[in-house]
């Protein structure tokens, strides 16, 4: 379980996109965006917990410069270049990971089940 914001982003005076994303991208979604960008909740969603260089990668890919800029991609200038940079975004992955509530004592246990009555059994003032 991962925690995801749902966030708001004012494009323009007429445009405003809504999304959802991982916690651990909206540092990035500011850092493109600035002011603009919006939380406006959040929530929990089953998914795996991704390997974070992987997620590093699909992060630079997501988020760069147009063509023909010099600047770092900005994943690298959020959390950092090469394994500093993977290994800060590995933290921000485990601090957005829910982990499930358990479930209450009292819940799980079951009722006692009444002894099935015999025969033998006489309730005394039926009698």
């Amino acid at each position: 379980m991962l925690r995801y914001i749902n966030a708001t982003v004012r494009l323009s005076e007429l445009h405003s996109q809504h999304v959802t994303l991982p916690a651990w991208e909206l540092p990035l979604l500011e850092a493109l965006h600035g002011a603009s960008v919006t939380a406006t909740g959040d929530q929990t969603l089953d998914r795996p917990v991704p390997d974070a260089a992987d997620e590093f990668s699909r992060l630079a890919t997501k988020y760069r410069h147009p063509e023909n800029r010099p600047e770092a991609p900005f994943v690298a200038q959020v959390y950092g270049a090469f394994g500093p940079g993977v290994a800060k975004l590995k933290q921000e992955i485990e601090r957005a990971v829910v982990k499930p509530k358990a479930k209450r004592a009292a819940k799980a246990a079951k009722p006692a089940t009444p002894a099935a009555e015999t025969s033998d059994d006489v309730d005394p003032l039926v009698a």
